[in-house]
């Protein structure tokens, strides 16, 4: 059984820009974020709870993220393929 997720979005820390999911809310994870000292934090609460994978397409699609995420979209499509 995969795990499910019901939030998901991007944060950058240290210059490099990642994709992220939680349980929980967006605002108690985005707190936690800034707390650990990411920036340019953009989550969202997922409609219903979805796979990384499926959690990722969704975010992709609906966060407008600053810098080039075509470049972290084949990134995570990579990681994701090798499991």
């Amino acid at each position: 059984m995969s795990n499910t997720y019901n939030v998901a979005g991007f944060s950058t820390k240290n210059g490099k820009t990642s994709f992220r999911v939680a349980n929980g809310s967006a605002a108690a994870r985005t707190k936690v974020l800034e707390r650990d000292g990411h920036s340019n934090i953009d989550l969202i609460d997922l409609p219903s709870a979805m796979t990384k994978e499926d959690a990722f397409k969704f975010a992709s699609e609906t966060i407008k993220v600053s810098g080039d995420i075509s470049n972290r979209s084949e990134e995570h499509t990579s990681e994701l393929q090798s499991r």
